[in-house]
């Protein structure tokens, strides 16, 4: 997809973050923030309504529209939101990616 520049937001543990990539006709934002223990979200119940799905055994949601689709997925007492407007497969592909690099 040619994400040429990026910019980098981190506060101040290494687990919240922001990323962002970018070209002329593309996108990706990337988040990420620690969950607390008592914060962990129910499979069964997500924060929106999108579609369940599993990455290499991870659970995910997958939520298309019109313009972009966003994926959220939790690895290692992490939750990772990823949206873009590059083709929904190819967003797939980067969080599988994420999730091989955690493990």
């Amino acid at each position: 997809w040619g994400l040429s520049h990026h910019q980098f937001y981190q506060q101040n543990n290494n687990q919240t973050a922001a990323g962002y990539f970018y070209n002329d006709a593309f996108f990706v934002i990337a988040l990420t923030q620690p969950i607390k223990s008592k914060q962990v979200v129910n499979p069964q119940r997500p924060l929106m309504h999108g579609m369940p799905f599993t990455i290499n055994e991870t659970p995910a949601y997958l939520f298309p529209y019109p313009s972009f689709t966003t994926i959220e997925f939790e690895r290692q007492g992490i939750r990772y939101i990823l949206l873009a407007n590059i083709h929904p497969q190819s967003l797939i592909d980067m969080a599988s990616g994420i999730i091989l690099a955690v493990d």
